[in-house]
């Protein structure tokens, strides 16, 4: 009875062995660490969005969240292009901490985000495009 139950045993270690490995081989994502679209259908969400990005550290996902201009404006402010993610996570920090007011410019085509103290504001310029609200300068 003895052999029965071990040759009971390894078939369960193997079986297990052999799902996870083809769960793990089929690259799925648990729902916790799925990356869903940014909703930039606001300024305030895409300003949120921005935000998440910048925590994220992810450069690719940034650059969805900005225009070109936008982030040819951020690379003037000490930016490395050989490691961006960790300046990124910096000014998360930096910004997601600092009181906003919105101002508008242009009805309906862009939005002035002024971010920190009076004396030494970041300023902010979004503006809407197709795919949405990006940030157009900073």
């Amino acid at each position: 009875m003895k052999p029965i139950i071990l040759s009971l045993i390894t078939c369960f270690i193997l079986c297990m062995g052999h799902t996870a490995y083809s769960q793990a081989g089929s690259k799925q994502i648990p729902a916790s660490h799925e990356i869903t679209e940014p909703d930039l259908s606001t300024p305030v969400k895409a300003w949120q969005a921005f935000l998440e990005a910048l925590k994220s550290g992810d450069h690719n996902r940034l650059r969805d969240m900005v225009t070109a201009h936008g982030f040819e404006s951020m690379t003037k402010h000490d930016y490395s292009d050989s490691n961006p993610g960790p300046i990124y996570q910096r000014w998360y920090k930096i910004f997601s901490k600092l009181v906003t007011a919105w101002a508008k410019e242009e009805p309906d085509e862009s939005i002035k985000l002024t971010a920190g103290p009076s004396h030494k504001p970041h300023i902010f310029i979004f503006v809407k495009t197709k795919q949405g609200w990006k940030m157009d300068e900073w």
